[in-house]
């Protein structure tokens, strides 16, 4: 009886825990305006400047992609949410690592002149009126080792022969 009660004590302590503040994300979900959109090329230091949008405005949603959390992201083309995508760009949807929402994106290619791997990752952070979202890629083309095929997962091990190429910065206000 003992094992009963403490199997049922922790399995209705996590399902309280998990239900208490709803669904990770939640506090994203809306409409959004891009009120500053800038890039520059040398990561770390040098002038941003402005670059104009796709679109100029998103809509964030918490959602749950196969058991894992997400907020996805929708582009939209005005001001309401009738006209935004019906589907989540899963690029630029984020997930919660290490307790922060970011956005993640891997590549790999093979060419005539190696194999180029990039990483892009994108931070979330919440602003006065809204949210700012920080990017950074870091790409290269590698020497690789005997035996290593060109696949994103060889990022790490390769990451000392890979630069930062690029900085985003955006700012936007929640509708």
């Amino acid at each position: 009886m003992k094992k009963l009660i403490i199997v049922f004590l922790l399995v209705s302590g996590s399902f309280s825990i998990g239900c208490d503040d709803g669904e990770p994300g939640d506090g994203y979900n809306g409409l959004y305006h891009i009120t500053l959109n800038q890039s520059r090329d040398q990561c770390g230091e040098g002038e941003w400047f402005d670059i104009t949008p796709d679109y100029d405005y998103f809509f964030l949603e918490a959602a749950n992609l196969f058991g894992t959390p997400i907020i996805g992201w929708s582009e939209c083309t005005d001001d309401s949410k009738d006209t935004c995508d019906d589907y989540m760009n899963l690029e630029l949807s984020f997930v919660k690592e290490d307790g922060v929402w970011m956005q993640q994106t891997m590549w790999s290619s093979q060419d005539i002149n190696g194999c180029r791997l990039m990483i892009k990752e994108g931070l979330l952070a919440n602003t006065d009126d809204g949210i700012s979202i920080s990017t950074t890629t870091i790409e290269g083309i590698v020497t690789l080792e005997e035996g290593d095929d060109c696949h994103y997962e060889l990022i790490d091990k390769y990451f000392d022969q890979m630069s930062c190429t690029e900085e985003l910065y955006l700012e936007a206000e929640k509708l």
